[in-house]
């Protein structure tokens, strides 16, 4: 199962966006895996790099959207990171699970979180976080000259 980034994805921030490809390749790391132990080695990197990213999209969401969309998001998040540990933990304790059962269980909650989260969820703030996106790149801009 492939994750295809779009453009349309994009924020505007380079940073962020380079983030929010970053989850896409691992996804697509963890779901090009055939053993177990290095696919729960991936999914658990997954898990980390988007739990340590979350808080800089969820602030611009803040930011630029307030807390309706902040919550919304914030949330969304939460359950991304609470499936995946599940699924770390099944993939840990149960020694009837296959390694292609584990990978493809786990892809598809991938799928169904970034379909939610990126097609759905995101173009209600995408315009908003272009805006901030691009006022922080032209301060920015301005600082180093």
């Amino acid at each position: 199962m492939a994750f295809d980034w779009k453009e349309s994805y994009d924020f505007g921030h380079i940073r962020v966006d380079a983030a929010r490809r970053r989850i896409f390749n691992l996804a697509n790391e963890f779901s090009a895996r055939k053993d177990m132990t290095i696919a729960r080695n991936s999914l658990s990197h997954l898990a980390g790099y988007a739990r340590d990213y979350f808080p800089v999209e969820e602030s611009l969401i803040f930011a630029c959207c307030g807390e309706k969309d902040y919550k919304t998001h914030a949330l969304e998040h939460r359950v991304l990171i609470d499936h995946v540990n599940k699924l770390l933990l099944t993939g840990v304790q149960s020694k009837d699970v296959s390694p292609q059962e584990f990978i493809t269980k786990s892809a598809a909650v991938l799928e169904m979180w970034i379909f939610n989260h990126f097609i759905k969820l995101d173009p209600k703030v995408r315009p908003q976080l272009f805006k901030v996106a691009q006022k922080y790149a032209d301060d920015k801009n301005k600082a180093m000259s």
